[in-house]
């Protein structure tokens, strides 16, 4: 952009993207209902989902426990990464089957959050 080059890298987190731009890291969030419903049909069982971190962190709140219910797009958990709080929502419409984090802890990139089916 205007004889500039810049490193970006972009990371799906479930309907959101998180965009790093030099460095800096920017959450995106999908708006169009068409994008949303694009990737499966309704009805469609997309079976279980494995939600890892994307980037180092450290979790700040657990929104939902094991066995709760959780609607597609809900959050699940806030991370705080790069002094940012991010929510880490649920990719599908499901059921917590297993949350792999505590309050607290410090998080790795590829680390398992949560798998949802």
């Amino acid at each position: 952009i205007g004889d500039r080059i810049y490193n970006c890298f972009m990371h799906k987190n479930g309907l959101n993207y998180l965009i790093n731009i030099n460095g800096r890291y920017f959450e995106v969030e999908k708006s169009s209902e068409y994008e949303r419903n694009s990737t499966r049909k309704k009805g469609f069982s997309v079976g279980k989902k494995e939600i890892r971190a994307r980037m180092p962190g450290r979790v700040k709140k657990i929104l939902k426990e094991r066995g709760e219910p959780v609607k597609e797009g809900e959050g699940v958990l806030v991370v705080e990464a790069m002094k940012m709080e991010n929510e880490i929502k649920s990719p599908i419409e499901g059921e917590i089957k297993e949350m792999s984090v505590r309050l607290d802890k410090n998080l790795e990139t590829g680390d398992l959050l949560f798998i949802v089916e």
